[in-house]
C-alpha cells in the first residue's frame, strides 16, 4: 500500500503541475502584429560551426526583414568550421543589403565564447541571438524591437518550432519541443522561469555586461540561453518577457537521426549542475519522479505486486493532462498533424525521460563534431 500511495503522489503532483502550466499558458495574451516604426539599433549574432548547408537561407531571410537595414547588423562568428561556412558568409558580405560581419574564433571555442566575441564587436543596443539552421519571418526583427519600447524590459525570448515532415521521428520531436516551449513561457508567467531557447532570444547589451554575461557557467557547454535568462530574472523579475507572437516565430529543423537526438538531449540534460536557482531543478525532479513512477508501476503490475487496473488508472491520470497540454501547445505552434502520434510518444516518454535524466548527469557526448562533458 505504501508503494501505491508513493507512486500516486508523484504522478498527482506532476498532473497538477501540468494543469497549472496549461492555465498559465492560456492566460498569456498573444501579441498583435507590431507597427514597425522603431529605430532601435540591433545586432543579430549567429554562432556557427559547419553550417554550409543552412547559413545562406538565414542570411537571405534577414535580408527580407521589414526592419530598416541601417538599424541592424548581422554578426556571424565562425567557431572553427572545417567546411565552406566561412567562404559562404564572406561571399555574402558583397550581396546582402544589411551590414554583415564575419569573425573567426582564434584559439578559443564554444557557443558562449562565440557570442561573447560577437557582443564585443557589436554596435547594437539590443543583442538578438539565433542559430544558423533557423528560418525567420519578415516581421521577426520588428516584433522583437517592439518589446523593447518598454525601457524596463531587459530580456525577451520568443517561440521556436520544428518544421513538420512526414516521418514519425520528426513529428515526435515537434510535439515534445512545442510542449517544452509552452512550459518555458508558462513558468515565466507564473513567476518561476525554467527554460527558454537561444534560437529566439534578445537582451539589452548593457544588461548583459551588468550581470556579468556568462560568468559562472563558462565551463558548461550548454545553457547560454537559460543561465543568462535566470541571471537577468534574479536581478529584476519584471524585466524578462515572453513574446507570444506567431509573427516572431523562429523555425528550425528536427534532428534527422537518433544518434544526434541522443547527443542533443544529453547536452540539454547536462545543464543540471549549472542551475543557480531552484525552479528548473524542481521541475526536472517532478518530471523524472512521475515518469519513473510509471515505469516502476508497469514493472510492479507485470510482476503482480500491484493490481494492473490500479496501474492503468495511474497512467491515465498522467496521460489526460499531458494530452490537453499537448493539444493547446500544438494549436499555437501549428503542429496539430503531430497529435496523431501523441499516444505512441506518451508510451515511450517515461523510458525517454528516465534515461536522459540519468544519462545527462554522466559521461560525455558529441556535438558539432566535438566531444563534450
Amino acid at each position: 500500500m505504501i508503494v501505491e500511495i508513493a507512486l500516486a503522489v508523484f504522478v498527482s503532483v506532476y498532473a497538477l503541475m501540468l494543469i497549472l502550466f496549461l492555465i498559465a499558458w492560456i492566460n498569456i495574451p498573444e501579441s498583435e502584429k507590431s507597427v514597425c516604426t522603431d529605430t532601435l539599433k540591433i545586432s543579430v549574432i549567429i554562432p556557427v560551426r559547419n553550417e554550409e548547408k543552412n547559413i545562406s537561407r538565414l542570411l537571405d531571410d534577414l535580408g527580407m526583414q521589414n526592419y530598416t537595414n541601417q538599424y541592424f547588423e548581422v554578426i556571424v562568428i565562425d567557431d572553427h568550421s572545417d567546411d565552406s561556412t566561412f567562404e559562404i558568409v564572406s561571399t555574402a558580405l558583397r550581396t546582402v543589403p544589411y551590414k554583415l560581419k564575419i569573425i573567426r574564433l582564434d584559439v578559443t571555442a564554444g557557443k558562449k565564447e562565440a557570442i561573447n566575441k560577437g557582443i564585443e564587436s557589436s554596435i547594437g543596443d539590443v543583442i538578438i541571438t539565433t542559430d544558423a539552421d533557423c528560418r525567420v519571418g519578415v516581421d521577426w526583427l520588428c516584433e522583437i524591437a517592439g518589446q523593447f519600447r518598454n525601457e524596463r524590459t531587459s530580456l525577451v525570448f520568443g517561440p521556436v518550432k520544428f518544421t513538420l515532415t512526414t516521418d514519425s521521428f520528426s513529428l515526435w520531436q515537434a510535439l515534445e519541443f512545442a510542449a517544452l516551449q509552452t512550459t518555458g513561457a508558462a513558468t515565466l508567467h507564473l513567476g518561476f522561469p525554467t527554460m527558454c531557447n537561444g534560437a529566439n532570444m534578445a537582451y539589452r547589451k548593457k544588461v548583459f555586461y551588468n550581470i556579468g554575461g556568462f560568468r559562472g557557467n563558462e565551463h558548461i557547454a550548454s545553457g547560454d540561453d537559460e543561465f543568462l535568462m535566470h541571471k537577468v530574472f534574479q536581478a529584476n523579475p519584471n524585466a524578462v518577457k515572453y513574446l507570444k507572437s506567431k509573427y516572431a516565430m523562429v523555425v528550425t529543423t528536427p534532428l534527422s537521426d537518433f544518434n544526434s537526438f541522443i547527443n542533443q538531449r544529453r547536452r540539454w540534460a547536462s545543464k543540471w549542475e549549472g542551475y543557480r536557482i531552484a525552479y528548473p531543478r524542481i521541475l526536472a525532479i517532478v518530471v523524472f519522479a512521475a515518469n519513473l513512477s510509471i515505469l516502476a508501476g508497469a514493472i510492479l503490475a507485470i510482476a503482480g505486486y500491484i493490481h494492473f487496473y490500479w496501474f492503468l488508472a495511474l497512467w491515465i491520470a498522467k496521460l489526460i493532462p499531458e494530452y490537453l497540454f499537448s493539444v493547446v501547445s500544438a494549436k499555437f505552434f501549428r503542429n496539430r498533424v503531430a497529435q496523431k502520434h501523441f499516444l505512441i510518444l506518451a508510451v515511450l516518454y517515461p523510458v525517454y525521460a528516465v534515461f536522459f535524466g540519468i544519462a545527462g548527469r554522466f559521461g560525455k557526448y558529441k556535438w558539432k563534431g566535438r566531444e563534450l562533458k
